[in-house]
C-alpha cells in the first residue's frame, strides 16, 4: 500500500513539474525587468545547484534523524511554504497578460505552432536545442560507465565527475551573472558557449594521460561551466525576444522537445555501443563541437538573426 502510495505521489509530482516548468519560465518575463534577466536566470540557476548539491546532505541528516516518514513530512511542508510565497509573486504592470484571449486548447496549440513557424529565429533556436539534447543524452549516458572505464586508474570516478559537473554549474551561472549584457545577450556568444561545451568533452579522454584526479575531472568542471552558461543565455533569448502572448506555449514546446529527443539519444549512442569507450566522450564533444560550428555559420548569414549578433 505505501509502494502504491509513493508511486502515485511520484506521478502526480511529475505530473505537476510538467505544467510548473514553462509556467515558471514564463511568468520570468512579467516579474523582472528585461535588462535584468539574464541576471536573474545567473543568479536563481547558481541557486538550483547549490540546493541540489546540499540537498542529498540535509535528507540524508532528516532521514536519520526523524526517520522516512518524518523526511517526507518535512518535504511536504516545503512544498507548501512554496505554494503560498508564489501567492505574493507580482507582476512589473498590472496591464501585462491583460489582452490575452482565451482560446480553446486545440486552438492554442495550433496559434503557437503558427507563431513558430513565422519565427524563424525562435524555431532554429527550438531545433538547436533538440539537437543538443540528442548529444547530451550520449553523455548521460557514458558518464556512469567511468567507474568501470577509469577503474584502474580511480576509483568511484563517477560521483566525482558528479560533484565536479555540480560545481563547474555554479561557478558558470556565477561567472555568466558578472558578464556584461552587451557581450550576453549577443546570439554569437550563446553559439561560442555550446561550442566551448563540446570542446569540453573532448579534452575528457585525457585521463588516460594523467593520473592526477584534479586534472581528470577539469574537463567535466568546464563541461559544467560552459553547459550552465549555454542553458542560461538560451532562456533568457527566449524570456526577452518571444512575444509574450505566446511565451507559455514556445517554453511547453521546448521542455515537449527535450524530453522526446533525450530517450531518442540514448538509443541512438547505445545501439553504436558508445559507452564501450572512453573515446565516447570525445565523438558526443565533436559533435557538439560541430553542430555550433554550423549554427555560427547559419546565424552569420541569416538576416533574420541580425539583431542578436
Amino acid at each position: 500500500m505505501i509502494a502504491t502510495v509513493l508511486i502515485l505521489a511520484n506521478a502526480l509530482l511529475a505530473l505537476i513539474f510538467a505544467f510548473s516548468s514553462p509556467t515558471f519560465k514564463a511568468i520570468v518575463r512579467e516579474m523582472v525587468l528585461k535588462e535584468r534577466i539574464i541576471s536573474y536566470n545567473s543568479i536563481s540557476n547558481a541557486g538550483r545547484e547549490l540546493i541540489s548539491m546540499v540537498g542529498p546532505l540535509v535528507g540524508f541528516f532528516l532521514l536519520n534523524a526523524i526517520g522516512s516518514r518524518g523526511a517526507l513530512l518535512v518535504n511536504a511542508i516545503t512544498f507548501l511554504i512554496s505554494a503560498l510565497a508564489e501567492c505574493f509573486l507580482t507582476k512589473l504592470d498590472d496591464n501585462i497578460g491583460q489582452n490575452n484571449k482565451k482560446e480553446r486548447l486545440v486552438v492554442s496549440i495550433e496559434n503557437g505552432l503558427h507563431y513558430l513557424w513565422k519565427e524563424k529565429s525562435i524555431l532554429f533556436l527550438l531545433l538547436l536545442s533538440a539537437l543538443v539534447n540528442f548529444f547530451l543524452a550520449g553523455y548521460n549516458l557514458l558518464l556512469p560507465y567511468t567507474d568501470v572505464l577509469y577503474e584502474d586508474i580511480f576509483k568511484n570516478f563517477y560521483s566525482k565527475a558528479m560533484v565536479a559537473e555540480a560545481i563547474g554549474a555554479v561557478l558558470g551561472s556565477l561567472v555568466n551573472s558578472k558578464l556584461p549584457v552587451k557581450i550576453t545577450k549577443k546570439y554569437i556568444t550563446l553559439i561560442l558557449f555550446l561550442g566551448m561545451t563540446g570542446g569540453s568533452l573532448i579534452l575528457v579522454p585525457m585521463v588516460k594521460y594523467s593520473k592526477i584526479m584534479i586534472i581528470a575531472l577539469l574537463p567535466i568542471v568546464l563541461f559544467g561551466i560552459f553547459l550552465t552558461m549555454f542553458n542560461i543565455n538560451y532562456m533568457s533569448f527566449i524570456q526577452i525576444n518571444v512575444d509574450e502572448e505566446y511565451l507559455g506555449r514556445v517554453f511547453s514546446v521546448i521542455f515537449t522537445v527535450a524530453v522526446l529527443f533525450m530517450p531518442f539519444g540514448s538509443w541512438f549512442f547505445a545501439l553504436v555501443n558508445l559507452a564501450g569507450s572512453i573515446n565516447g566522450f570525445r565523438c558526443v564533444g565533436l559533435g557538439i563541437v560541430v553542430l555550433s560550428a554550423i549554427a555560427a555559420a547559419t546565424t552569420l548569414m541569416s538576416k533574420n538573426m541580425s539583431k542578436w549578433r
